[in-house]
């Protein structure tokens, strides 16, 4: 139901492999970083001094933690998403909103300036890596260790702001927007798509969270 690429029913099965291949690296890079950031910020929370904060956080981890996956997946899919409002009773934030028939937020659309500003991330990570490649060099020559991931930061960023103001913004975002029954414009996140992330990230956030 989603692809990140053409797919169709009259596609080859080796076609259907590289779709659902590309929607498994598509949840795993989405998932890593939920699922790092709330396993870390469960972690701290159960060694927190506050009684109910340390308690809820292990109530957290144990019980995510001992139901099976499948089940926490169904959950999500079926008694969350599923029970969620029509488009026309959208939950929104802003220029996100969230319904029965997915998530749609705002379609990133590359501008002329996208290739410049390509070219300048290039460079200036090239530039920081060469930063810390010397900065290494000056603390085994002396012992002293100059400032890295702050003007490692600048550095890569520089070139990146220099061509957005020359060239303009590399991206546009087009939001959803509600005509008729449904939206139209913007990017859709389909609900199995959204069970299947919401219910990765917290179920491997909480093993995240009892190994911090």
């Amino acid at each position: 139901s989603q692809s990140l690429i053409s797919y169709s029913a009259a596609s080859s099965y080796g076609r259907a492999f590289y779709v659902g291949l590309l929607n498994t690296l598509l949840v795993a890079a989405i998932g890593v970083v939920l699922a790092s950031v709330l396993g870390f910020a469960i972690g701290l929370m159960r060694l927190s001094s506050n009684w109910l904060v340390s308690r809820c956080a292990g109530a957290y981890v144990e019980t995510l933690r001992n139901l099976p996956l499948l089940l926490q997946l169904l959950f999500w899919y079926n008694a969350v998403l599923k029970a969620l409002p029509g488009p026309r009773q959208s939950l929104q934030a802003g220029h996100v909103f969230l319904n029965n028939r997915g998530l749609f937020v705002p379609e990133p659309i590359a501008a002329d300036g996208a290739h410049a500003s390509l070219l300048a991330l290039a460079i200036g990570g090239a530039l920081a890596l060469a930063w810390i490649g010397l900065a290494r060099a000056v603390q085994a020559r002396t012992g002293r260790r100059p400032p890295v991931v702050i003007v490692a930061l600048v550095i890569a960023a520089a070139p990146l702001a220099l061509s957005a103001l020359t060239f303009g913004a590399p991206l546009h975002f087009q939001p959803a927007q509600l005509k008729g029954f449904n939206f139209v414009g913007g990017l859709r996140l389909t609900p199995e798509f959204v069970a299947l992330v919401i219910g990765l990230s917290t179920y491997t956030a909480s093993f995240i969270a009892e190994i911090v």
